[in-house]
């Protein structure tokens, strides 16, 4: 048994005794009958929590997701062992919770390079650490960016979005860490654009949002790190959405952005663990804010007390349910 195989059994044993903590689907649910009148029927939720109902335009199906990780390369804020092995079975567990059967894994920088360069549809990278290998992201070549414009979906979290890069570690030689040319994205690092190339990755500044952005409600998000600048009113005037907070200074602390084909959704920090990385990427995805974010919107906020409402939704959209967080309990999709 290496410390890797060791390291998700020991994942493992935490999501089972994580479980034991959660509430219980059982103890506290939702029914949706989804149709273009929609009856949500709640069960046994607990008084004086609210659940929140949104109307979700019906997106493309997103149910593989790989994780990156590489202790070869320089790993970016917040990643260890224990948070890279144990995300993926996380993740996994918080979408099913949400009504989502997906395939999670995760890659090392071989395995990295071999997921961008395949057919994108369904598919989602996730960059927690915030700092690609350089086999995919040197001066001149950023198989990320192809990915994207592909079609591909992108979560990242930890760094500025693909500014920095890693060399592998060489014998008794650490990894090197270098900043990317940030001209593969102009419409991002341009003078007037969202994202700011002169953060820096040593002891950053750190910044939060406290202001909740239109889309807080619909999103369910908690996430509310700004350290790495994504300026909101630049975002959204490139067609991204602020999907959590805005600090002070009117930087985002969750954004999402399309881009060619694809999508990709940045943090504005790192998470402050795999638990909570796991729960705001499966909310993320499951409320469709990751494709369209513009067209969610709440339609309905009910009570405990409120056992059953009929909602009319619109068309071409799907509804969720979800309860008050951290936790979310209960779901309906």
């Amino acid at each position: 048994l290496n410390m890797r195989d060791a390291a998700i059994i020991v994942a493992a044993c935490i999501v089972i005794g994580a479980g034991a903590v959660l509430p219980s689907p059982s103890a506290s649910s939702i029914t949706v009958v989804d149709g273009q009148s929609t009856t949500i029927a709640l069960s046994h939720v607990p008084f004086g929590d609210a659940v929140t109902v949104d109307a979700v335009p019906r997106t493309p199906s997103l149910r593989t997701f790989f994780v990156y990780d590489d202790p070869r390369y320089v790993r970016g804020r917040g990643m260890s062992d224990r948070f890279a092995n144990g995300l993926p079975i996380h993740l996994k567990v918080a979408l099913a919770y949400r009504g989502l059967n997906a395939t999670v894994a995760l890659v090392d920088a071989d395995g990295l390079r071999a997921v961008l360069g395949r057919a994108t549809p369904g598919v989602c990278v996730i960059v927690p650490g915030g700092i690609l290998p350089s086999t995919v992201r040197r001066d001149g070549d950023d198989e990320l960016r192809s990915f994207i414009v592909r079609g591909g979906t992108i979560i990242w979290a930890g760094a500025p979005f693909d500014l920095f890069y890693s060399t592998q570690s060489q014998g008794d030689a650490p990894p090197r860490l270098s900043q990317a040319d940030p001209s593969s994205w102009p419409r991002l690092y341009a003078r007037t654009g969202p994202l700011d190339a002169r953060d820096v990755l040593a002891s950053p500044p750190l910044r939060y949002g406290t202001t909740a952005s239109p889309l807080d409600r619909a999103t369910g998000l908690t996430f509310d790190a700004t350290t790495f600048h994504v300026d909101a009113r630049r975002l959204m005037a490139i067609s991204g959405a602020t999907l959590a907070y805005v600090d002070a200074s009117g930087d985002s602390s969750v954004s999402q952005l399309p881009l060619g084909k694809g999508r990709v959704v940045i943090f504005g920090d790192a998470f402050p663990d795999e638990l909570d990385a796991a729960r705001q990427i499966a909310q993320v995805v499951a409320s469709g804010a990751w494709f369209e974010p513009r067209r969610l919107r709440v339609v309905a906020t009910l009570a405990s007390q409120t056992s059953q409402k009929s909602i009319d939704i619109p068309n071409d959209s799907r509804v969720f349910a979800f309860g008050e967080p951290p936790f979310y309990f209960p779901f309906g999709y």
